[in-house]
């Protein structure tokens, strides 16, 4: 916060000292006093922009500001600046900083009169506080401001001494866990993954530890690593760092097949079998809507895997009862009443493509054709006929999502639409179903 201006009377003693004498001392003192109270009430927060928690991670990250320094005897020590807002209308300003001792007693540490807004102090490991004490025109300290506490902490090196699985058989979108050992490991150490032949660097986070054993597991996403052998890299702190060569990732098969099993449920939008071949309003008899449950069995192939991308093909075949039609007459003595069931058996061919979603999530996309069986007979109550049966095309396509709880069994939840035709007549309806399947 800026300082009032139009002190008159500072001005004036500065031009002339003899008059302060002549004038009421109190009132000037009341007036210095007053600006330097709003200087102190309105950047309480600011008074002081130096580190109210030093750590040497930050030390490190904040170039200019201070740095770390290493003597002769290896003990380390830093150079810190403390800065606050400067002001035209003080003096000087005096900045002293004590250090608490082993009985938690604060001792005088460094004093020092400066005239510009900044102190620079040479600091070791401890717990300080200093203020800022503020000259007037009469060189005398009018203001001090409150304590401000700093700590330092000392840089600790941790060091690795070992990292398992170092063989990690994965496939591209699984999440990689590993288990770091190692010795002078602070409480929240970060770690890293560096790629040896790319230089790629890959952040971990910290799902478990034991500070007991000096034990972290760590885990990095599916989406960030490419096969390879890696440095796991583990940062205190302070900033020192400690490296462990090699762990090696290696995709588990450059390809992927799977078999599953599916369960749907069709919900029919459209039906010209029943009304172009019988003359029947399909909505009006009630034959769109859902259908019978409909089962499939699939494998996938994907031969082509990417980073993040999945290309392949799978084929399958389904069957079931599409429609299932009951018709009794008014008249319950008339001997006509009947039955349609409609059996729809189809083989397809479709074209996938995946993308890890992490988390043991893989999305599918897939759009294919095929070749379906119609099979029509009517049950009258004297009889059934002759089964009719017509050839015709399938389209499809769908997509769905793959989440594997374990490293070869998926669960899919999917949605499909479907096209059949046959001799012009056709079938379309909608398919969530829900599979279970294995990967090889």
């Amino acid at each position: 916060m800026e300082i009032k201006k139009g002190i008159l009377p500072v001005v004036l003693l500065l031009l002339m000292p003899f008059l302060c004498f002549a004038q009421d001392q109190n009132e000037d003192w009341h007036t210095v006093r007053l600006l330097g109270d709003e200087y102190i009430e309105g950047s309480a927060s600011e008074i002081a922009q130096g580190l109210v928690e030093s750590e040497f991670e930050k030390v490190l990250e904040e170039e200019g500001s201070f740095y770390i320094l290493t003597d002769d005897a290896e003990n380390q020590f830093i150079i810190q600046e403390f800065k606050w807002e400067a002001s035209e209308y003080v003096y000087m300003y005096r900045f002293v900083i004590e250090r608490k001792n082993e009985n938690g007693v604060f001792e005088a540490y460094d004093a020092q009169d400066v005239e510009e807004n900044y102190a620079d102090c040479m600091l070791v490991a401890g717990d300080y506080r200093y203020k800022i004490g503020l000259y007037n025109f009469l060189g005398a300290i009018e203001l001090w401001t409150d304590w401000l506490p700093v700590t330092v902490r000392k840089a600790i090196k941790p060091e690795i001494t070992d990292v398992s699985p170092d063989y990690v058989y994965v496939d591209t979108g699984d999440d990689v866990v590993l288990t770091v050992k190692g010795e002078q490991l602070s409480e929240s150490p970060k770690f890293r993954l560096t790629n040896m032949e790319t230089g790629l660097v890959i952040p971990a986070i910290v799902i478990d530890k034991d500070l007991a054993r000096n034990q972290f597991t760590i885990q990095i996403s599916g989406f960030d690593y490419t096969e390879g052998k890696y440095t796991v890299t583990a940062r205190n702190e302070g900033g020192l760092l400690s490296h462990f060569s090699s762990v090696s990732l290696v995709n588990s098969s450059p390809f992927d097949l799977t078999l599953s099993i599916m369960a749907t449920s069709p919900f029919a939008t459209s039906d010209t079998i029943i009304e172009d071949y019988w003359y029947w309003d399909a909505e009006d008899n009630g034959i769109l809507g859902p259908i019978n449950p409909n089962y499939h069995a699939q494998l996938t192939f994907i031969p082509f895997k990417g980073k993040t991308n999945y290309f392949g093909f799978s084929l399958g075949v389904s069957s079931f009862f599409a429609i299932n039609y009951y018709a009794r007459p008014e008249d319950e003595s008339y001997p006509y009443d009947y039955f349609i069931r409609s059996k729809i058996s189809t083989a397809y061919l479709c074209f996938n493509y995946q993308r890890p979603l992490g988390g043991h999530f893989v999305f599918d996309a897939h759009l294919g054709a095929g070749a379906s069986l119609l099979q029509i007979s009517i049950k009258y109550r004297i009889g059934t006929t002759e089964e009719m049966q017509s050839v015709g095309l399938d389209i499809k396509g769908g997509i769905g999502v793959q989440w594997f709880p374990w490293r070869h069994i998926y669960i899919a939840l999917s949605g499909d639409y479907n096209y059949h035709l046959f001799n012009g007549l056709s079938i379309q309806y909608v398919e969530p179903g829900v599979s279970l399947g294995w990967r090889f």
